[in-house]
């Protein structure tokens, strides 16, 4: 049964979630690359020489389990103070749905071993989005100290006509003290609104000043791989929104 769903939607992942690479993988003049774990439950982690902001947990889209695949936005947040660590959670596009958040939380806690004490943000494109509500919402219970923010771009849990889902976590568990921010893009035809919204109203135990969910419209940046360009649209539209929320947390 799980091959048989994995199999099948596939092929429409990787339509929608693997573009093309970036350069080479961040890297900060005088940091530090690292792996931790084994497997689907690894995570690259990315130091800065001196880090000066919160930590930045980063979920990449479905099948996009390579780190250049959003290599210079996560190089633009080593170079500004954060460490930042990538959670593989998935061996391929073809994982079954329901390990990806068990996978992401084992290699979230072994990297976040290697930065003791430092505060936290986890943000997430499409899958990954999904993944960063549902990371938050489950801090509490996987031991894990909360993150100060989430951060869901074009967040995802399903396609139209695939049979694949990702489990959905009780965002009311997501803590009073998380900043949440929510974007969905006016031309993704791939996970739409639905999500976004849903993260945004999910997390009611978070007071409704602190939730805002944001319609991108910019025709170059609403398509739903825009977050994983680095062209000027990305540059101007999703990476000041990052750097805003974590510098009004951190």
């Amino acid at each position: 049964m799980r091959a048989c769903v994995a199999a099948s939607a596939s092929l429409a992942l990787l339509l929608v979630t693997l573009a093309a690479c970036g350069d080479d993988a961040p890297a900060s003049r005088g940091g530090t690359r690292s792996e931790v774990g084994r497997g689907a439950a690894s995570a690259v982690l990315w130091r800065p020489r001196s880090q000066t902001l919160p930590t930045v947990v980063f979920l990449h889209g479905w099948g996009a389990v390579d780190p250049r695949a959003y290599g210079p936005w996560m190089r633009h947040l080593v170079r500004r103070g954060s460490a930042v660590i990538l959670p593989r959670y998935q061996l391929s596009a073809l994982s079954f749905p329901a390990d990806a958040l068990p996978n992401a939380v084992r290699g979230v806690r072994a990297a976040l071993a290697r930065v003791p004490g430092e505060p936290w943000v986890v943000a997430g494109h499409s899958a990954g989005g999904a993944l960063a509500a549902d990371l938050a919402a489950r801090a509490g219970r996987e031991h894990l100290r909360a993150p100060l923010a989430v951060f869901a771009v074009n967040p995802g849990r399903g396609f139209r006509g695939v049979p694949f889902r990702l489990p959905a976590s009780d965002l009311g568990q997501i803590a009073p003290d998380t900043r949440i921010l929510a974007l969905a893009g006016a031309g993704d035809r791939v996970t739409g609104r639905l999500t976004a919204k849903a993260i945004v109203e999910g997390a009611r135990r978070v007071p409704r000043a602190k939730r805002r969910f944001v319609l991108v419209t910019r025709p170059d940046a609403a398509d739903h791989l825009a977050p994983q360009r680095s062209d000027r649209a990305a540059r101007e539209v999703f990476w000041p929104a990052l750097d805003r929320l974590i510098a009004r947390v951190g």
